[in-house]
C-alpha cells in the first residue's frame, strides 16, 4: 500500500533538515515552548530557594530568642522581687 515512499518523505520522518537549509517552524515553536518551560522551572526553583532561606533565617532567629543565660534570668527575677518588696514598703509607710 504505502511502499512508494520518496527519499524526501523518509528524511522528514527521520528528522533530517530540509535540503534548503531552513529550520522548520515546528522546531522553532518547540524551542520557544521549551525555553518558557525552563524559565518557569528556574523561577520556581528560585522561589523555593528564597522560601527555604527565609525559613532557615526565621529558625536561626528563633533559636537565639529562646536561648538565654540562666544567671541573667535569676538576677531579673531577684530585681522583680526587690521592686515588689520596695513597692509594698512604700505603700505601707515604712519607706
Amino acid at each position: 500500500m504505502l511502499t512508494n515512499e520518496t527519499s524526501e518523505d523518509v528524511g522528514k520522518c527521520q528528522g533530517n533538515p530540509p535540503e534548503s537549509g531552513e529550520i522548520s517552524s515546528g522546531k522553532i515553536i518547540d524551542f520557544f515552548a521549551a525555553r518558557e518551560a525552563l524559565e518557569s522551572e528556574a523561577r520556581s526553583v528560585d522561589e523555593q530557594t528564597g522560601l527555604q532561606q527565609q525559613i532557615d533565617s526565621a529558625t536561626h532567629q528563633k533559636k537565639h530568642i529562646h536561648l538565654s543565660d540562666p544567671w541573667e534570668d535569676v538576677m531579673l527575677l531577684m530585681l522583680l522581687v526587690a521592686a515588689i518588696v520596695l513597692g509594698l514598703l512604700v505603700i505601707s509607710g515604712f519607706g
